[in-house]
Parts: C-alpha cells; structure tokens; sequence
C-alpha cells in the first residue's frame, strides 16, 4: 500500500507544479496586445520589403509570370528562410490575406480605443 500512496502524492505534487507555472502572468499579461504588437512588426517589414521583393524577382521567374499573363507581383505571401519576402500576383489565392490583415488591424484600432492599441502601421 506504501508504493501507490507514494504515486498519488507525487501526481498531486506535479499537478500542483503545473498549475501553479500556469498561474505565473509576470510576462505577456496581454496576450492580445501581445499577438497584435508582433503582428505590426511583421505589417511593417512587409510593407518596407515589397519594394526590394519585387527589384530582385528572378528573369526567369518574370518571364515565366509575363507568358502566362498573370501581372504584377502585388502582395506578401510568406518570408523564405533566407528573409526575403516572397510575394504573390493578385490571381494566386493567398493575394487577399496580407490587406486584410492590414484592413483587420486598421478596424480594430479603430474600434477599441483604449482596450487594445496595435499601432498598425500608422505612426
């Protein structure tokens, strides 16, 4: 009887660990704000590495674009893992998420003020 009263003691004692590290809200006590702050940080060097993005497309990607008349490269999609900024023409299915992300944050700035504050790109 010794060794299960010993399993249960320790399983009350991990719990109680557990729920105890769970409690802790020293850091990120906002989680919104929190997800809203990196969210700006990611709008921003979207918005500043469009440009670079679109000088430094490949010719063969261009050439590739251009024969099958798709236009311009127009949105962020993705960062690669090199930290350039992959963008995509307006036909590709992810073109509408990079505005609408910016659309959402712009509202929500607008909507709360005071509760959450991101600064959406506007400075």
């Amino acid at each position: 009887m010794e060794t299960p009263m010993k399993h249960y003691f320790l399983m009350a004692g991990i719990a109680a660990l557990t729920f105890l590290t769970g409690c802790d809200t020293k850091k990120g006590d906002d989680l919104v704000a929190d997800n809203f702050e990196f969210a700006d940080k990611q709008l921003r060097h979207a918005l500043v590495a469009v440009d670079e993005a679109r000088t430094s497309e490949s010719e063969e990607s261009r050439e590739r674009r251009e024969k099958r008349g798709w236009g311009e490269l127009t949105n962020p999609r993705n960062n690669e893992p090199d930290g350039s900024l992959n963008l995509v023409v307006s036909r590709d299915w992810t073109s509408g998420f990079f505005p609408a992300s910016y659309g959402i944050c712009m509202s929500i700035r607008a909507n709360h003020s005071g509760r959450i504050r991101p600064t959406c790109i506007q400075d």
